[in-house]
């Protein structure tokens, strides 16, 4: 699944660097991103995308803040 899937993150400074992707073994529909540097104050949005096996592709977005 995590080859069908990427994450974006992009806050005050644009783009925010991620590590590489990963399918949770015990939940195979999570993934999972690190974030690199750490987050500076600010709102944050996330995109994804996905292909599911009968490739059908799903995608959303949300957002978050940090004080």
């Amino acid at each position: 699944m995590a080859a069908k899937s990427s994450v974006s993150v992009s806050g005050p400074g644009g783009a925010v660097v991620t590590g590489k992707l990963s399918v949770d073994p015990r939940a195979p529909r999570t993934v999972t991103v690190t974030l690199i540097g750490g987050l500076k104050p600010g709102a944050y949005k996330v995109k994804w995308t996905m292909t599911t096996e009968d490739t059908h592709t799903m995608d959303a977005a949300f957002g978050f803040k940090v004080k």
